[in-house]
């Protein structure tokens, strides 16, 4: 059975029962990726009832045939009560050696704010308060050389950059490695970054504002067009 070298400061969930299947109330915003080994990766959010929610937390799974069967849960990575840290957002990716690279995003709740224990109930209609992140949110990561050893064996976790990230990096002919950033405070423009030594550090671009009607979710990607133009693509409300 596939297992995560635990390390902080997350939490290596088995036998953590709140997070198996029949205990999870919901569960959305996936990422996926394959190992070279063909093994299957799959992270994605739950926690609580619903979104935004402290008891959020991000679950990491796996396949070993093709998606046929699931692991339960081989690491969650939570809200940190202490430091009154709430993650979310998990993104996986296989970089062009093969390391598997865990993203996530990060920002400190408000101070005075209070945080509902696993058993509390959250009023929903009354829930604006955890929207109300007034912080710039942080990138990070966590990297695995070897995604399809028996014992999965992580880096420590580090800051990349000040922004918000979502969708899957992409690499460039010239071997440089784009990502989609958007600010998060104020949330009125884009900043995408860019790493010229495989990860090691980060640049941004020239902030590029969003003008139009319809803006949404902020999930900035790219995709190379047949003439070889890169563009960006934004997710953006159904009447845009």
């Amino acid at each position: 059975m596939i297992r995560v070298r635990p390390f902080a400061p997350f939490t290596v969930c088995e036998p953590v029962e709140r997070y198996f299947d029949e205990n999870r109330a919901w569960q959305g915003a996936p990422s996926i990726a394959r190992t070279k080994g063909g093994r299957l990766f799959v992270g994605f959010m739950s926690g609580g009832i619903y979104e935004p929610d402290p008891r959020n937390c991000m679950l990491l799974i796996c396949s070993e045939d093709g998606g046929e069967s699931w692991s339960k849960p081989i690491l969650a990575i939570e809200t940190d009560r202490e430091k009154r840290i709430r993650r979310f957002e998990i993104e996986l990716w296989l970089d062009p050696k093969g390391a598997l690279w865990l993203f996530w995003s990060q920002v400190p709740y408000p101070a005075g704010l209070s945080l509902p224990t696993y058993e509390q109930k959250i009023d929903m209609e009354n829930d604006s308060e955890y929207h109300q992140l007034e912080a710039e949110t942080e990138y990070w990561a966590a990297v695995c050389e070897d995604p399809d050893a028996e014992e999965l064996v992580f880096g420590e976790p580090r800051f990349l950059y000040a922004a918000s990230g979502r969708n899957k990096p992409f690499v460039t002919e010239t071997g440089r490695w784009l990502f989609g950033s958007y600010i998060s405070s104020p949330r009125d423009y884009y900043q995408f970054h860019y790493s010229d030594d495989e990860g090691k550090t980060f640049k941004p671009t020239i902030p590029a504002h969003f003008r139009g009607e319809g803006r949404a979710y902020d999930e900035p990607g790219f995709y190379r067009m047949a003439d070889g133009t890169l563009a960006v693509i934004l997710r953006t409300t159904p009447h845009m």
